[in-house]
C-alpha cells in the first residue's frame, strides 16, 4: 500500500519535471543555526536529500539559510511537508554533509503543493528508513529519516536560552538528550513552559499522540566537525497528523 501510494505520487511529479537549475523537494526540516536555518528536505523522485545551503561550506563549518532566505517579508518560503520548487546553483558537497546544494537566491522558490495527512504518511514511512550507526559513522550522508519505537521531548528556558531536546529508542538502541532545534516545536515548547508557568518540563506530546492515534517521525543529522567529532542533532520533528501549534518567526 505504502509503496503503491508513493510510486503514485512519483508518477504524478514526473508528468510535470522541474527545471535543470531547480530540484522539487518535499521539505521535511526547518530548523535553527547559528542565527540561521537550516533547510533540508528529500526529491520525491529520487529519495536523495537535498539541504539548500547559502554558501559553500566544509566538514567544519556550515552556512544556513539566513532568515530573509526563508521568510522574506510576510511570505514563507520553505514550509514542512510543502512540495517546493528550489532554485539551486550547483552541489557543495563537504562529506560527509554530501546533500548540501547552494540556494539560488536571485529566485524566489515556489511551493507546489502542500502534502495532506494521506500523502506524508505514506511519503515517510516509506523514508523512514534511516540507520542511525552508519549516519554516526560519517562515512555517507549526514541526514536521515527514522520512525522511532518510543520517545520522550523535554524543554528548559535559562534566561532567553531554550533549549528542546529529545530522548529516543530506534532499533532497540537508545539514544539520550539530542538537542531538536527544529521551529515549530521550539515555539509550542516555550508557549508549554509559559502557559505552565515553568522553566522546565517534559513535554505530553506522546499523550496527544496517543488520543489521536497519530505517529512520530525524526530527521535526523551531523553536526559540523567538531574536536575531531560528529555530533548527532534533531533537526525535525514530525507527527501526522500534525500536533498543535505555529512558528513564530519574531522569536525562534
Amino acid at each position: 500500500m505504502v509503496t503503491r501510494a508513493l510510486s503514485a505520487q512519483r508518477k504524478q511529479l514526473l508528468q510535470s519535471p522541474s527545471p535543470p537549475d531547480s530540484q522539487d523537494i518535499l521539505i521535511l526540516a526547518t530548523s535553527k543555526s547559528n542565527g540561521g536555518v537550516i533547510v533540508a528536505g528529500i526529491d520525491p523522485r529520487t529519495g536523495n536529500w537535498v539541504r539548500p545551503v547559502s554558501s559553500a561550506g566544509s566538514h567544519a563549518t556550515q552556512f544556513p539559510l539566513a532568515v530573509e532566505h526563508v521568510k522574506p517579508g510576510r511570505d514563507v518560503l520553505f514550509k514542512t511537508l510543502h512540495l517546493t520548487r528550489v532554485p539551486l546553483k550547483q552541489p557543495c558537497p563537504a562529506p560527509p554533509h554530501i546533500e548540501d546544494w547552494i540556494l539560488d537566491t536571485s529566485r524566489r522558490p515556489k511551493i507546489l503543493q502542500a502534502f495532506n495527512d494521506d500523502q506524508a504518511r505514506h511519503f515517510l514511512d516509506a523514508q523512514a528508513t534511516g540507520h542511525i550507526p552508519d549516519l554516526l559513522a560519517g562515512k555517507s550522508n549526514s541526514l536521515c529519516l527514522i520512525k522511532p519505537e518510543t520517545y520522550e521531548l523535554s524543554a528548559e528556558q535559562v534566561g532567553d536560552d531554550l533549549t528542546v531536546r529529545v530522548d529516543f529508542v530506534h532499533n532497540g538502541a537508545e539514544y539520550k538528550r539530542l538537542i531538536c532545534n527544529d521551529l515549530k516545536l521550539r515555539c509550542f515548547a516555550r508557549g508549554y513552559l509559559i502557559n505552565h508557568q515553568a522553566t522546565k518540563a517534559v513535554m505530553p506530546l506522546k499523550e496527544f499522540e496517543r488520543s489521536l492515534g497519530t505517529c512520530a517521525y525524526l530527521v535526523i543529522g551531523l553536526s559540523r566537525l567538531e574536536n575531531g567529532n560528529l555530533w548527532p542533532a534533531c533537526l525535525a520533528f514530525h507527527t501526522v497528523p500534525a500536533y498543535p501549534g505555529e512558528i513564530d518567526w519574531g522569536e525562534l
